[in-house]
């Protein structure tokens, strides 16, 4: 995997098997790689850089990619946006090596237990926070697509949400953009 890329270089373009992009948002390390040739999913690891802890957002193919993103910093959570099996193909095997935590939203939860054979330990709503280090996770409910379907806002840690550099603010589920007066290029 290429080293962190700096806010010039920066583009969110990802591919299925190409590298992932990498920027900081405050004290937050957000990856970004995109996952298998047909539907071509983006899947984000998030990493504090205050504590090291990682949360991976959807699981969604190719768990030997994932863990090799993953590495030996370990996983404290997956995040599956929602229940599309798309979203959590690889959820099972990532949980089974790393033995994260599983979150999803409530509307979401069952299903997602039911078509992976993976308990979802913590069922999240409107406005709960997921912990990354230091960081935190704002769940953002996004209407359409299914009843779960979110967005996550990152803050900088130590503190509330921000307006300024060390905020990242982008939907976790699909490529469909939310506009919002905070929003960083994902």
């Amino acid at each position: 995997m290429p080293e962190q890329s700096g806010p010039s270089d920066y583009t969110g373009k990802v591919s299925p098997g190409g590298d992932p992009q990498r920027r900081t948002a405050g004290s937050l390390e957000i990856t970004k790689l995109a996952v298998d040739q047909q539907m071509s999913n983006n899947c984000y690891l998030l990493r504090c850089l205050d504590t090291g802890d990682q949360v991976l957002i959807d699981a969604a193919d190719d768990a030997p990619r994932l863990l090799d993103l993953i590495g030996d910093r370990g996983l404290t959570a997956v995040v599956t946006t929602h229940q599309h099996w798309d979203h959590h193909r690889a959820l099972a095997e990532i949980v089974q090596a790393t033995g994260a935590t599983v979150i999803a939203g409530e509307p979401d939860s069952d299903a997602i237990t039911e078509q992976t054979g993976v308990t979802v330990d913590q069922r999240v709503g409107a406005d709960d926070r997921i912990p990354v280090g230091t960081c935190s996770l704002a769940v953002i409910p996004v209407a359409g697509h299914t009843p779960a379907r979110s967005a996550c806002c990152t803050t900088t840690g130590r503190g509330g949400r921000t307006s300024g550099p060390g905020t990242a603010c982008f939907p976790v589920a699909s490529a469909t953009r939310r506009a919002t007066p905070t929003a960083s290029p994902s």
